[in-house]
Parts: C-alpha cells; structure tokens; sequence
C-alpha cells in the first residue's frame, strides 16, 4: 500500500500515518540494537538525523550517543533533542570547514 492508500484505509491524518511507520520501523530496528548490544561490548549505530519519530525507541537500548555536527550550535540543539528523547550520555563532536574537530562529554 502506498501512502496516500493507507491514509484513505484508516482514515487518519498524513502525520499520523507517518508517525505509524516510523513507529514500525523504530520497533524492528528496537529488536535488531537489542540483540547486537547483547553479543557486543561497543556498538555503534548510525542512525541518521537526530530528529523525527522513533529516536525515543532507540535510546531504549543505546543510552549513550556520539553526535556528530558542523556547527556548535547545531550540536547544541541536537543534543537536547537526543537528551530528551531519553538518550543519558551525549558526546558531542564538532567538525568545522577546515577539518579540525572538537571534542565535548555531556551527561
């Protein structure tokens, strides 16, 4: 079913059918961090834009995250974004133009 088909089935709002998808992959992608974290020490997960739906079911089973930003601005509201999705460590780090990097730890 496409999009269009799945809002004219159930009735719902487009946000609400996109929230829905995203909910279904969260849960797969939930069982799938779960196992690795589970046969691991250290697992890293790119996981792509901080915001949007189903990052909260991420940080259910990977509390700890390395930020990757251009701008120490970006990082910032990227962090509180994460720290509130229920993500506990945020390391941040800041890539500039020129290739330098920073480096922060944020509980």
């Amino acid at each position: 079913m496409f999009h269009s088909e799945l809002r004219s089935a159930t009735g719902r709002l487009p946000v609400e059918v996109e929230e829905g998808l995203w909910d279904l992959v969260a849960r797969g992608i939930v069982t799938a961090f779960d196992a690795l974290a589970h046969s691991y020490d250290h697992v890293v997960i790119d996981v792509g834009p901080v915001s949007g739906p189903g990052i909260d079911r991420i940080a259910e089973v990977a509390p700890h995250a390395v930020l990757v930003a251009e701008s120490a601005a970006a990082a910032s509201t990227a962090r509180e974004e994460l720290l509130a999705s229920g993500i506990v460590d945020v390391t941040t780090l800041v890539v500039t133009q020129a290739g330098m990097a920073e480096t922060a730890a944020a509980a």
